[in-house]
């Protein structure tokens, strides 16, 4: 495995990191978001095949299932009364995916499946059309 994608939500912002482990470079991009409303990037990273570490937010839970499709972090307060990830916990998952090939596999191969079933653009298609249609 050379990339985890990990999702954070401070509140403020959902930052979508990617790490690579191929000389410890370390990309950031930064999303203004203080809900994640439905997860599109998350569905893009499923559909790219890589492991994903995320915040247990709104939006995101609707998408992503622990030990499925995700490892998903907790979230508490922090010292100025704010939710934010609980960064003990995602370092604890981003070791056990770099440790765990079995379990990164599994999450890789659940997501790629939940994409194809559930948000191809056919069934989207399909299900728009049955909404259209009550």
């Amino acid at each position: 495995m050379s990339k985890i994608l990990l999702f954070l939500s401070n509140g403020n912002f959902l930052f979508n990191i990617f790490f690579s482990f191929k000389g410890w470079k370390i990309v950031e991009r930064k999303y203004p978001s203080i809900r994640e409303q439905f997860g599109y990037v998350a569905l893009e990273m499923m559909n790219s095949q890589l492991p994903i570490v995320a915040s247990n937010t709104e939006g995101l839970m609707d998408i992503l299932e622990h030990y499925k499709s995700a490892l998903l972090v907790s979230m508490v307060f922090n010292e100025e009364k704010h939710m934010t990830p609980n960064v003990v916990e995602m370092g604890d998952h981003i070791i056990k995916l770099l440790k765990d090939t079995k379990l990164s596999n599994s999450l890789i191969e659940f997501s790629k499946r939940r994409v194809e079933n559930d948000f191809s653009t056919r069934n989207m298609i399909n299900n728009y059309t049955k909404l259209a249609n009550f």
